[in-house]
């Protein structure tokens, strides 16, 4: 998934924006959503920021994506979880909350058709035994599903006095389950800032998602207590299966995601 991204200056170094490149299949896609995204979100009035489409076409064979850059005065974003980063995931939930069985959802669709592409037959056979575990829990519910940043963390956004600014929009899907921003925020920060080890990254999860602020962003979500850890498994689990399409030889990876998601589930049951 790896792209080139060209900065665009003036003689005088100026930054005037900046340019990703499509140079396969799977690039040239999720450029595409970004601009789609980037599109449909400049029409609404929401509390953040994002970069502006200046160009988004074909060009000698490539697709190209040419966004502005952020304003001047901006400031790199907090590390910690506050108040500005959850104007920004409630305002994604506004947009629309849709309920529906887990197993009719496009998100679980999604899953299902990504498991056929693992060829690895041993990851391939424990992600099944973990999708019956999963619809199990799910059984007789409705999961709630909003649009999502699909990489919501602080190395994709920068502040801008009372707001933030959000970037690198190309993960973007209209129905994610709730919290799934919330989640990356909290296990990438603890993974790959606080260095934490996987019990210890799902106890700081569950004891932060049940602060108030956050509470208040669940609440909004139409999201109820008992919700939390299950929407937790969700997102691991879409976490650990997009690993193994990916690279199914990064082994390390792949341990760390199956443990988190056995550690959800040992909680729950």
């Amino acid at each position: 998934h790896r792209k080139p991204v060209i900065q665009v200056m003036n003689q005088e170094g100026k930054v005037l924006g900046y340019v990703k490149v499509g140079w396969n299949e799977e690039t040239t896609a999720l450029i595409r959503n970004e601009a789609k995204t980037l599109w449909a979100l400049s029409r609404k009035d929401l509390p953040f920021l994002m970069p502006k489409i200046l160009y988004a076409g074909e060009w000698q064979g490539r697709f190209l994506c040419v966004q502005s850059g952020p304003q001047e005065g901006i400031r790199p974003a907090p590390t910690r979880l506050e108040p500005i980063y959850l104007r920004a995931l409630e305002a994604l939930a506004s947009l629309g909350i849709k309920c529906c069985p887990l197993e009719e959802s496009r998100f679980w669709q999604e899953i299902e058709k990504r498991r056929e592409e693992i060829s690895n037959a041993y990851w391939r056979h424990l992600l099944e035994r973990e999708m019956i575990a999963i619809l199990e829990v799910w059984q007789g519910k409705e999961v709630p599903f909003h649009f999502a940043h699909g990489d919501f963390a602080p190395w994709n956004a920068l502040r801008a006095d009372s707001r933030i600014y959000l970037f690198d929009w190309e993960y973007a899907q209209g129905e994610s389950p709730a919290g799934y921003d919330l989640f990356h925020f909290l296990v990438q920060t603890s993974r790959l800032v606080k260095g934490y080890s996987p019990r210890k990254i799902i106890e700081a999860v569950m004891r932060l998602s049940l602060e108030l602020d956050v509470r208040g962003y669940f609440e909004h979500a139409t999201v109820g207590k008992r919700e939390v850890l299950q929407l937790l498994l969700l997102y691991l689990f879409d976490r650990l299966i997009s690993q193994c399409v990916m690279d199914h030889r990064a082994f390390v990876e792949i341990e760390e995601l199956v443990t988190l998601t056995i550690l959800a589930l040992e909680v729950m049951l």
